[in-house]
């Protein structure tokens, strides 16, 4: 029995390229025949700067003597070198054999890759469990060629991405047709529990015409694992990860919109210069929102740093469970697989939990002959609040002026009777 437990953190990384006062490097990159080997990528490892060869395999590039260049290339074994003193590099790159006999699947069979001609692009599973993202869609962009992931909602369990092969294809629905373990037409792809995945390949242009017109926007083939022969292989996962805004807007507080106000209404009063003798906010009152004297009738109120956690950071936790082996003739596969994620928001409802199972169970009865069972579950529970989750309009919409919260810990009517802090306390879907 084996057990794994991978435990996923956050880190911060920070490459910086040393600067150097050297004249650029040359060099010329070949195959196993000496034949010049254009379009190789050259990158400095650790950084960010590179190059490609051109049709002659040359290239040049800035680089100092401790720089260690990765050099690779589609269907080739990547090979690193060390600048040291060298002034002209020459690099020879084998094939790599392992890419050019991988199999590809292809719809309703597979194909190597050495004699693929259609248009198609895969990933593997390994791959996308590398993203401790809960949601596969998300997890896909950047990562099959061709494939366009757009994710317009961060809202646990409202996060799956609009997926789209080379862009929209037709005025109704563009997406592309999902087949899950050779079933047509099936949704929840972005629910499917990560580690049950085995590839996920995309087919596209005349590679999907095998589908019909259901796959004239390109096709995404899901194939999960099986069982495979050998003693009980356990496994657990946990993964733990935060996702927090891209940006938080910074608002202006009380005394500034008070001023700013003030500054706006003299203009629309045509620059009259009694305007000031009764202005909208007087300087006492303006004095009283800077100094916090008065915080019922002159309140400095942050709505955005009051409606985000102190940490604002949404909580998500996956675990996975799974069991596989088998003998001469029989082979299974068990999962179970839990995603627990909330809200960065303060009295947001919002908790998504969801679990999956899967059990194949495959059984060799005679020679050519496979019965096979192939079962899964999605559960999910849904928690969100009755206006279906924090509004911004009513956020960043609420003046500065406006009371949130009293002293006493009451909350305010915020903007239109519409304050944020209230959502927990109108229901719930």
């Amino acid at each position: 029995m084996r057990v794994t437990l991978i435990i996923f953190l956050s880190s911060f990384s920070i490459f910086m390229a040393k600067a150097d006062q050297r004249a650029p490097i040359s060099g010329k990159i070949t195959d196993e025949n000496n034949e010049a080997l254009p379009g190789a990528n050259i990158l400095i490892k650790g950084s960010a700067s590179g190059t490609i060869t051109n049709e002659k395999g040359e290239f040049q590039l800035d680089a100092g003597p401790d720089a260690i260049l990765q050099i690779s290339s589609i269907g080739y074994k990547t090979i690193e070198v060390a600048v040291g003193n060298q002034t002209s590099i020459a690099a020879k790159m084998a094939i790599d054999v392992t890419q050019l006999t991988e199999v590809i699947v292809t719809g309703y069979g597979t194909q190597k890759k050495a004699t693929l001609a259609g248009s198609i692009a895969q990933v593997d599973g390994a791959e996308i469990m590398k993203s401790p993202a809960p949601n596969i869609t998300s997890s896909l962009q950047g990562r099959l060629p061709g494939l366009t992931a757009v994710q317009r909602s961060g809202q646990p369990g409202k996060d799956d991405a609009t997926l789209l092969i080379r862009g929209a294809q037709t005025l109704g629905d563009s997406g592309p047709l999902i087949v899950i373990d050779g079933v047509q037409g099936r949704g929840n792809i972005g629910r499917l529990n990560p580690e049950d995945i085995e590839t996920i390949t995309v087919l596209k242009d005349a590679s999907a015409a095998i589908y019909g017109a259901r796959g004239a926007n390109g096709v995404l083939i899901v194939t999960t694992k099986n069982g495979v022969k050998g003693k009980p292989n356990f496994s657990f996962t946990y993964k733990q990860g935060a996702s927090s805004p891209t940006q938080i807007p910074d608002v202006l507080d009380a005394p500034t919109f008070a001023t700013v106000y003030n500054e706006g209404g003299y203009y629309r009063a045509g620059r009259n210069p009694n305007y000031y003798n009764n202005p909208q906010y007087s300087a006492a009152a303006i004095q009283a929102m800077a100094d916090g004297s008065d915080p019922v009738l002159y309140p400095n109120t942050d709505m955005v740093g009051l409606i985000l956690k102190p940490n604002p950071s949404s909580r998500q936790i996956t675990t996975n469970l799974g069991v596989s082996g088998g003998v001469d003739n029989i082979r299974y596969l068990l999962s179970f697989g839990s995603v627990d994620q909330n809200s960065p928001f303060v009295a947001d409802g919002t908790h998504y939990r969801q679990y999956n199972t899967r059990l194949k169970l495959d059984i060799d009865l005679v020679k050519n002959l496979t019965v096979g069972i192939n079962t899964s579950a999605i559960f999910n529970q849904k928690n969100y609040s009755a206006d279906g989750g924090v509004a911004w309009v009513d956020v960043l919409g609420a003046n500065p002026v406006l009371t949130a919260k009293y002293p006493n810990g009451l909350l305010g009517p915020g903007r239109l009777n519409q304050n944020p802090l209230l959502n927990d306390q109108r229901g719930y879907q």
